[in-house]
């Protein structure tokens, strides 16, 4: 399925034009180019997905303060305890953790409130990763959600605040 010809506004940079490729499937990412509270949109030609026209408020930043990550480490986690999240920053949106381990076959995704601050990756789903080195981004993130004829699109605008190694204990 495609949606024709997708054209994103609202970037610093200008935005971004997008056609599918022959396998239906389109290939760009805009990286770090939106402001805070900037309304990013996109607008669909149309193909075998409807035309549609969806719009977005870029986040604001978070800053994690737990784990205390320095640089590209952010030391260890007892999966028997789970893991604890805290930042700063976002009062709207999703802050979401992805953690990737075992060359990126095994993965997590959760997804906490922006305002409430914090977050728990309890030990029954840190349990699903082998022990040994994860990888931890964190970042805010908006998302609309519309229908285009009878078919969802999820429009999402993320900012990646962290992307460290997080060894994972027992």
């Amino acid at each position: 399925m495609t949606a024709g010809t997708l054209t994103f506004t609202g970037h610093a940079d200008g935005g971004l034009i997008l056609n599918p490729m022959a396998t239906n499937v389109y290939f760009g990412l805009i990286v770090g180019r939106f402001n805070a509270g900037a309304v990013l949109s996109v607008q669909a030609s149309g193909g075998t997905v409807p035309a549609f026209t969806a719009q977005v408020t870029a986040p604001e930043a978070i800053a994690l303060t737990t784990p205390a990550c320095s640089m590209s480490n952010c030391g260890t986690a007892s999966k028997a305890m789970g893991l604890s999240l805290s930042w700063t920053g976002a009062s709207t949106g999703v802050v979401r953790a992805l953690l990737f381990a075992d060359n990126d076959r095994v993965y997590l995704n959760c997804s906490f409130p922006a305002n409430a601050g914090t977050g728990q990756i309890a030990p029954t789903t840190l349990a699903r990763l082998p022990e040994g080195q994860a990888l931890l981004t964190v970042g805010a993130t908006n998302t609309t959600n519309i229908v285009a004829g009878s078919i969802p699109v999820s429009f999402t605008a993320a900012d990646e605040t962290t992307r460290a190694i997080l060894t994972l204990t027992p």
